[in-house]
């Protein structure tokens, strides 16, 4: 019988999978989010971005309900590490990167995530609407490799195509800041930001106007 330290082969086989086995339950526990502890940690995200996560203009603060838990993981993680907010340029983003680092930790980041996605708000409103959404569906054939069809996102990934978000039922206004802050480089300019800088470089490369901010974010528009 061949064994090391008095205990066979077998055995020791049989033990690593029981300790595996055991283990298991905690690394899930971490890897998930709970909503009912979310919900707590929610409270410091509540006055600007609402009680249903349903975003506040007036505050700057976009809307979270529909975003994929991963994006919103991703994202404060970046606004806590400094990879967004960091320039002086986004005031916003500085404003949130220091909200976000109220949350304590990693598993609290994942609760907050999951609570969110337990939040049904009514469809944002359209407030710009000087665009056009007929020429911005030609816009966004530039986008469709990403965020899908319908603007629903990219939830997979690969090397080639890489996860993104959920672009449909968004403000239109946090939209069109955004596609400018990509573009002027307040947003994905830091080599830390991979996703960040691949979207700067499409918005930069395709050189758009307001007027093709405004069109391309009005179809978006539709698609909720």
């Amino acid at each position: 019988m061949n064994s090391r330290g008095g205990l066979p082969v077998k055995r020791r086989l049989f033990a690593t999978v029981i300790l595996v086995a055991a283990s298991a339950p905690t690394l899930c526990a971490w890897a998930e989010g709970d909503a009912s502890k979310g919900e707590l940690h929610y409270a410091t995200c509540q006055p600007c971005h609402g009680i249903d996560a349903e975003g506040n203009q007036s505050k700057n603060a976009p809307r979270l309900v529909g975003l994929q838990a991963w994006y919103l993981v991703r994202q404060i993680n970046n606004f806590r590490s400094g990879i967004r907010g960091g320039k002086a340029e986004d005031r916003y983003g500085q404003e949130m990167a220091d909200m976000a680092k109220a949350l304590p930790d990693e598993q609290s980041i994942e609760d907050v995530a999951a609570y969110i996605g337990t939040l049904d708000a009514p469809p944002a409103s359209r407030t710009e609407t000087s665009g056009d959404p007929a020429r911005g569906e030609e816009i966004f054939h530039d986008c469709i490799q990403c965020h899908g069809t319908r603007a629903q996102g990219l939830d997979s990934g690969s090397t080639t195509d890489p996860r993104a978000p959920r672009l449909a039922g968004q403000d239109d206004w946090y939209l069109i800041r955004q596609l400018k802050n990509f573009q002027a480089g307040i947003r994905g300019a830091l080599k830390d930001d991979k996703e960040g800088l691949s979207m700067r470089i499409v918005a930069k490369s395709r050189r758009w106007s307001d007027q093709d901010i405004k069109d391309v974010v009005a179809y978006i528009k539709e698609r909720q």
